[in-house]
């Protein structure tokens, strides 16, 4: 299956906040963007580092620190999602999906969002993204969130990364 494909299947829209975006579209992560320069990687390919049920997030760390690994029914919690990816200076796209399927294999959501990002050089940056969903309606037992982030300007994808939880009573 051609891994762009899966980011442009049709699925629910998720709304998506980006590590430290305020209203004025600014962004702070763990990490300063440096001024020295690296060397352009062959493959620009996002790399997720971490894939998390989380809480909520709030800031940068919070796919770590709020990771949990089951929530019950009618929870309102998000696919947390940490990663690296490469940028030059100006507006950088970035789309993020999480397909959700139950111990059966049967599809019970799909989250996706794109965002875009102003960046003032090049380089590689660690970023936080998560996507919000809801239990509501959602039978109990095991699930699993795969995701994918795709480059939007070097057209590139991501390794698929997975992550397993419980949804209780």
């Amino acid at each position: 299956m051609n891994r762009r494909s899966v980011l442009t299947s049709i699925g629910t829209a998720g709304t998506v906040a980006i590590a430290g975006c305020t209203d004025q579209g600014e962004a702070s992560t763990e990490q300063d963007e440096s001024d020295t320069e690296q060397e352009e990687p062959e493959s620009k390919a996002p790399q997720i580092k971490r894939v998390e049920l989380i809480t909520e997030w709030n800031s940068f760390g919070d796919v770590v620190d709020n990771a949990i690994d089951s929530t019950t029914v009618g929870s309102n919690v998000a696919i947390g999602i940490r990663y690296d990816y490469w940028h030059e200076g100006g507006t950088h796209a970035i789309t993020a999906q999480a397909e959700i399927r139950d111990e059966n294999g049967e599809q019970y959501d799909i989250l996706q969002h794109t965002a875009e990002r102003l960046t003032e050089s090049e380089g590689w940056d660690d970023w936080e993204w998560y996507l919000p969903f809801s239990t509501d309606g959602a039978s109990t037992g095991e699930y699993e969130a795969t995701v994918q982030i795709r480059d939007d300007d070097s057209e590139e994808t991501s390794e698929a990364v997975s992550t397993t939880f419980t949804i209780e009573e």
